[in-house]
């Protein structure tokens, strides 16, 4: 993470702590502070920096209750903290001196909390299941090609973001090679019958209360196949962005997606053709 100053002048520098991976940093307005993520075989930890990026103090997230979620750990499934495929999978957003962080577990199950910086140490408020644990397959490709924004991981990611009245939200994709298990995980766990395609390619944005309440789930969805890069917060709303897919021989066939979602989970979905693949 660099600072500059208002010239673009390097004032500040602070590299990841080794034999950890720095996923997102989130900065906190008044007190200038900002609240790192970092990742490792171990598990996620947040990191609070001045300014100047001095640490002021970390927090390892221990989070036993992975393991007694819904639906029951099977006995062939991950035990780890952190998603085991990828570890990009942490995300932070900052709402005042609170932060909050979504996070993949090894089960595939999706975790929200919010934060408080006590002045030493990270103390979470509020623990919120957002996604209970399905399958996720990894993915590979086959013969000669690219994959130029991360497609084959981008589906364990994790997107986030907290509106102007402190309402968090959290945003995932399908699995790349999807059959229903997620949707189903939320019928099973939530009572919560999503609506989507028929191959289930769609993207999904949860609502997340300030005090950790779920607040219900919106579905993201074209006849196409959805892919989810980003969420940004504007008053009381957010935007979901990324791109969807009209298959052609060409591998072109990508336009830019973005999705306004509402304070009440409504959903307006827009796309846009430039030329060739396009994203957003």
């Amino acid at each position: 993470i660099v600072w500059l100053d208002a010239q673009g002048h390097e004032r500040a520098r602070r590299e990841a702590t080794p034999g950890r991976q720095l996923l997102d940093v989130a900065v906190h307005r008044v007190s200038g502070d900002a609240t790192l993520v970092e990742a490792s075989a171990d598990g996620y930890f947040l990191v609070r920096v001045d300014e100047r990026g001095l640490t002021r103090g970390e927090t390892p997230l221990v989070d036993d209750a992975i393991l007694t979620d819904l639906p029951p750990l099977l006995p062939n499934e991950s035990r780890s903290r952190i998603e085991t495929m990828t570890h990009d999978t942490g995300r932070v957003a900052a709402h005042g001196e609170r932060a909050f962080l979504g996070t993949r577990t090894g089960r595939h199950s999706v975790v929200g909390y919010w934060l408080t910086w006590t002045g030493a140490s990270f103390v979470v408020d509020s623990r919120t299941l957002v996604v209970p644990a399905h399958a996720i397959t990894p993915t590979a490709l086959h013969g000669g090609s690219y994959d130029t924004f991360g497609q084959l991981d981008a589906h364990y990611g994790v997107s986030v973001a907290v509106d102007d009245s402190g309402v968090a939200w959290v945003g995932v994709e399908h699995a790349r090679l999807e059959s229903g298990a997620m949707v189903r995980a939320h019928e099973r766990v939530f009572g919560e019958k999503l609506v989507t395609d028929p191959d289930w390619l769609d993207a999904f944005v949860t609502r997340v209360s300030a005090s950790g309440q779920r607040l219900g789930t919106s579905v993201v969805s074209t006849p196409d196949d959805e892919q989810l890069y980003a969420l940004r917060a504007i008053g009381t709303s957010v935007y979901a962005l990324g791109r969807t897919e009209h298959w052609n021989a060409s591998g072109t066939g990508f336009d830019a997606l973005v999705a306004k979602i509402d304070a009440n989970g409504s959903v307006a979905v827009s796309s846009f053709d430039v030329e060739a693949g396009d994203i957003a």
